[in-house]
């Protein structure tokens, strides 16, 4: 393990109005890196003992810092942060903004395996509305920006944001920039299809001729599946995806996914099993039946692949080192025992995950590790903390279509609307 590092964010000179607006540093729109790295600020300066090598191959330029700092953390190293790097105004911010969008793409070149730490892999981290916001004003080059920072943080945010795709979109080829912010998917995550809606499952199971419909209304408005195959090769870099890539997934094994998932394998599903409680009940699900293996062999069959939901349904970032590894291992194990040609993927029980548990997954040889944060995964999202959205019982063809357009949840207004027409059953 690598000494201590500090970074650097960018700030603005003492006493200044920009550093007013900044404050310790300037901060991203959206998370950068997932569970498993990136910054809260922006990286402007790295020192350290260890410097020099992390930056062994690295171009010089305005983000070589932001690369140095993903390797170093990458390799354990601890981090904290210093006096920021200050800029005397708002055009200079922007200026070196910009510059960075440019860095970024030369530091790409030379380093693929960087994307998933830096500013340049998080266009689909920020929510729907930046997004469109940037394709808006980056349809128009030339418009100044400098005039839409008045007033608040968040414009300054904004403008800085706008900047740095700018500096991308002038140095990366179509190729690339379709890549960065374009090509994307979004995971739709299921669970119970017996359309009992009992007490306290309200949220996770969904009617059959529901999801029927679902399927239906997604295929009409152009959404296609991407195989798992595809999606491994995504994000290695060697595939691109189709415009409307959708991945239908399903969490537990339980006995009623069984006939709703074969009616629908040409979707290619993927569905995740606790293999330790295959034949028995849930006990995550009050007591429900869980499929048996028989069943889910014949699901594989027909199509269906078949990952890990770890052995027994238990959180896993609680438990000790060697507990988790029985869980990811021994899944792994159960699978590859039972099935012809098992999924090296894993959903993480309950979602639940943290940057140490998903370089585990890693480490265990799964290809891929899916949470239950929401999001669409992009170029840059690291493929061992992938996102989905979850189908509420409730949800019909606009929230289907809703939450595969844009990976997010139903706006609260709409969400309100739903639950004061379907409100939770009385549970006494």
């Amino acid at each position: 393990m690598r000494g201590s590092v500090v970074l650097r964010a960018l700030a603005g000179a003492r006493g200044s109005r920009l550093e007013g607006l900044l404050g310790d540093g300037l901060r991203p729109l959206g998370s950068l890196g997932g569970a498993r790295g990136g910054f809260e600020r922006v990286v402007a300066a790295v020192s350290g003992i260890e410097e020099a090598e992390a930056g062994a191959g690295l171009p010089a330029g305005a983000a070589r810092a932001e690369a140095i700092a993903v390797r170093l953390r990458e390799d354990g190293a601890a981090v904290s942060w210093g006096e920021p790097v200050r800029v005397g105004g708002v055009e200079e911010l922007l200026d070196l903004c910009r510059e960075r969008g440019r860095s970024s793409v030369e530091l790409l070149a030379a380093d693929p395996t960087l994307l998933a730490g830096m500013q340049l892999g998080s266009w689909f981290e920020a929510p729907w509305k930046a997004r469109a916001r940037r394709r808006l004003a980056l349809g128009r080059p030339g418009r100044g920006l400098g005039g839409s920072v008045r007033g608040s943080e968040r414009r300054l945010r904004v403008a800085a944001d706008l900047a740095f795709w700018e500096g991308v979109r002038a140095r990366a080829d179509g190729r690339l920039w379709r890549r960065l912010t374009r090509d994307s998917y979004v995971a739709l995550v299921y669970h119970r299809f017996a359309g009992e809606l009992a007490p306290g499952q309200e949220r996770i199971d969904i009617a059959p001729r529901r999801f029927d419909r679902q399927l239906r209304a997604l295929r009409v408005a152009g959404f296609r599946p991407v195989s798992a195959e595809r999606l491994v090769d995504f994000h290695a870099g060697d595939d691109d995806l189709p415009r409307r890539g959708i991945v239908i997934t399903v969490d537990d094994g339980m006995a009623d996914c069984i006939g709703p998932l074969k009616r629908r394998a040409r979707w290619q599903p993927q569905l995740f099993v606790p293999t330790a409680e295959l034949g028995g009940e849930a006990h995550w699900i009050g007591g429900e039946p869980v499929a048996s293996w028989e069943e889910i062999a014949e699901l594989e069959r027909r199509g269906v692949g078949i990952g890990s939901h770890a052995r027994h349904h238990h959180r896993l970032s609680p438990l000790d080192r060697e507990r988790r590894r029985r869980e990811l291992e021994g899944s792994r194990e159960d699978l590859r025992e039972r099935l012809a040609r098992p999924l090296p993927f894993i959903a993480f029980p309950n979602g639940d995950h943290d940057a140490e548990l998903c370089a585990e997954a890693a480490a265990a040889g799964y290809r891929a590790a899916y949470t239950t944060e929401k999001g669409r995964n992009g170029a840059g999202t690291d493929v061992h903390c992938l996102k989905r959205v979850s189908v509420h019982g409730h949800d019909g063809v606009p929230a289907i279509l809703w939450k595969a357009l844009t990976g997010e949840g139903l706006p609260a207004p709409w969400r309100r609307y739903r639950d004061r027409r379907h409100p939770p059953q009385d549970r006494s």
